[in-house]
C-alpha cells in the first residue's frame, strides 16, 4: 500500500487564510526586491524572461501546464507557477509571475510597468513613450543578466 504524502501547511488553511498569507509573502518578498529600469518594454520584458529562467535553475525544476487550474507545475508538484494579470490601480506592480515552492513563495518577477520619474506615478500610455520598471527579487547575482546591455538602472525596494 503507497503512502499519502502529508501535504504542507496551506492544506490545512482557510480560502481567506489562504489569501492572506499569499498576501502576506508578495510583500515580504518585495521588502527583498530590487527595481531594474529600461528605457524599451522589449527589454523589460526580454529581463523578465532570463530571471524567469534564472529563478527555474535556482529551484532545479521542470514545469508543466496544469489543464484544470491553468498553472504550472514541476513533476512532483512541489514546484508552481502562476501567472498573474489581474490587478489594477495602485496594486499594478503585484501583476507578474510568482514562483512557489512547497507552497512558499520563492521568487516575484513583476510585469513591466511603465513610470514616469517615480514609482508610484503608474499611468497608462503608449508602449513606445517614457521608460519601464521590473520589480523581482529573483536571484540575479552572478547571473548573466547583468551582461544586458539595456538595464539602465537598479534600486532596492
Amino acid at each position: 500500500m503507497k503512502e499519502e504524502k502529508d501535504g504542507t501547511y496551506v492544506d490545512k488553511l482557510t480560502l481567506d487564510e489562504i489569501a492572506k498569507n499569499d498576501d502576506d509573502m508578495t510583500r515580504e518578498a518585495i521588502k527583498n526586491a530590487n527595481r531594474y529600469h529600461f528605457k524599451r518594454y522589449e527589454a523589460a520584458n526580454a529581463f523578465t524572461t532570463n530571471a524567469f529562467i534564472l529563478c527555474m535553475r535556482k529551484i532545479g525544476g521542470v514545469i508543466e501546464k496544469d489543464k484544470q487550474s491553468g498553472h504550472f507545475f514541476s513533476p512532483d508538484r512541489r514546484t508552481r507557477v502562476e501567472q498573474r494579470d489581474r490587478y489594477q490601480g495602485q496594486d499594478l506592480w503585484r501583476n507578474g509571475i510568482y514562483i512557489y515552492r512547497d507552497d512558499v513563495l520563492a521568487y516575484f518577477i513583476g510585469k513591466p510597468q511603465l513610470f514616469m520619474g517615480s514609482a508610484s506615478a503608474i499611468i497608462r500610455i503608449p508602449p513606445q513613450a517614457l521608460a519601464y520598471w521590473v520589480v523581482t527579487n529573483a536571484p540575479l547575482n552572478g547571473g548573466k543578466i547583468y551582461s544586458m546591455p539595456s538595464v539602465v538602472g537598479s534600486e532596492r525596494n
